[in-house]
């Protein structure tokens, strides 16, 4: 079963604290709901299959969303909010429409803070960090933004391979070349603003990943990303992890052209903000991890034969690139030999033609692996990769807006419906089934005892 989570350390906030409180850790009702998209699935799971539900625990929000930035702004850790004047450039690093930060909210108060520190509107630029993401049309960058700040400021809206707009800064000691957005070059203050939440390759997001891979070009990511194949890379490790160490390495490059401040969010499971730490890109990310992984983890007492995960529903099941995450989340709590069932809409499509191609080439989960490690790291491909990894592990049945001829020419298991999903892997495992659910695994590091001790 899984195990109650134990009440956690109280999260200082001005005016009061938030508590975490434990949930159960065995649901006594069989029906469950799963987010899909901007709704939810539902289906009946028989209470002896069922094990228990693997979500953090519940956190309230902050009451006061704008005096926690500000109380951020006002007590950064491990730096000084920078000194500006009417000329200084100011660079704002926002995420795309693919993360779950409150973008907006945080860039209110930012952007007040410029203005009563006299910086002109005209001095401002706010730049969305695509990395090699599809870059949002103006419709999605004023869903983005709000329409107001879209039109009031100036928006770069960042191309990585734009070799024009990019600058070389040199090469970290592993040999990643490091390009940059010029804007942000040329900035004399770069504000970074992020949510801080498990991430499989990086540890935890935020802090420097707004600039590298966010606002750097195509070869300093794939550099950077083909340190994935390193042991030490996974979902909720920092410490030691090379391609952590890698994106910190290379932000550094930047500093000689201006200071780096980060802004950055923590949010609970309905994506409301429940703290702010602003300051040193690394020190103050760090105690954001902290606070993070109090709010993220989860202990499991067993590994199941099935697992029902969602990435979250909308965006973070944008597109299949995106929905991946879920299944390197779970990993460690599906048996060998198991089933997951991925509940992902994928409203735009696969997000990769790179990855589709990989995957409709080679049919065996092995045969990715190989070629990729033979032929050399390819982005895109690593998503592939990333999926052959788990499917060596357990098989995956996904449930998806997807058209099912896609999924079948890239040898994904697809089936129409949630219920038609969950019988398919009761007859792959058998009928006595141990079954989990995850419904928010991009955002859950779930943990067994026995990887603790």
């Amino acid at each position: 079963m899984i195990n109650e989570v134990e009440p956690l350390a109280e999260i200082q906030q001005p005016g009061g604290r938030v508590r975490l409180q434990p949930r159960p850790g065995k649901m006594t009702s069989s029906k469950i709901d799963i987010p899909y998209g901007t709704r939810l699935l539902s289906l009946e799971v028989e209470p002896r299959n069922f094990v228990g539900i693997v979500t953090p625990p519940k956190v309230e929000p902050a009451p006061d969303p704008k005096a926690i930035i500000g109380y951020a702004l006002e007590h950064p850790i491990g730096a000084s909010f920078p000194t500006l004047s009417e000329t200084s450039k100011v660079s704002i690093v926002v995420d795309d429409a693919t993360r779950v930060t409150p973008t907006k909210t945080l860039l209110s108060a930012i952007l007040t803070r410029l203005d009563e520190s006299g910086v002109s509107r005209g001095q401002i630029s706010i730049c969305i960090a695509n990395g090699l993401h599809e870059m949002g049309d103006q419709a999605t960058v004023n869903a983005l933004l709000g329409e107001v700040t879209a039109k009031g400021y100036r928006v770069i809206n960042h191309d990585a391979r734009d070799k024009d707009a990019l600058v070389y800064l040199g090469n970290s000691h592993r040999g990643t070349p490091v390009d940059v957005n010029r804007v942000i070059v040329e900035s004399d203050v770069r504000i970074l603003t992020g949510i801080i939440e498990p991430h499989q390759l990086a540890g935890y997001s935020g802090g420097v990943k707004a600039l590298v891979p966010g606002l750097s070009s195509e070869r300093t990511i794939t550099a950077n990303h083909s340190l994935m194949l390193d042991e030490n890379v996974r979902v909720g490790r920092i410490e030691g992890n090379p391609l952590r160490e890698d994106l910190e390495e290379a932000a550094r490059l930047t500093h000689r052209d201006g200071q780096n401040f980060i802004v950055n969010s923590i949010v609970n499971e309905d994506r409301n903000i429940v703290q702010v730490v602003a300051g040193d890109e690394v020190e103050a990310h760090r105690r954001g991890v902290g606070l993070s992984k109090k709010i993220s983890s989860v202990t499991v007492a067993e590994q199941a034969d099935v697992v029902i995960a969602s990435p979250g529903g909308y965006p973070r099941d944008i597109n299949l690139y995106q929905s991946q995450k879920a299944l390197a989340h779970i990993e460690r709590i599906i048996r060998p030999g198991g089933v997951a069932v991925l509940v992902a809409e994928c409203r735009k499509g696969t997000g990769s033609k790179t990855c589709e191609e990989w995957m409709k080439r080679d049919p065996k989960p092995a045969d990715i692996i190989h070629r990729l490690k033979s032929e050399g790291f390819n982005m895109g491909a690593h998503k592939a990769y990333l999926f052959a990894r788990f499917m060596l592990k357990a098989n995956v049945i996904l449930v998806s807006n997807l058209p099912a001829d896609v999924l079948k020419s890239m040898h994904l298991r697809t089936s129409p419906t949630l219920k038609q999903a969950y019988e398919e892997a009761l007859t792959t495992v058998g009928r006595d089934a141990r079954v989990t659910v995850c419904p928010r695994a991009a955002a859950t590091l779930p943990e067994l005892i026995s990887q603790q001790c």
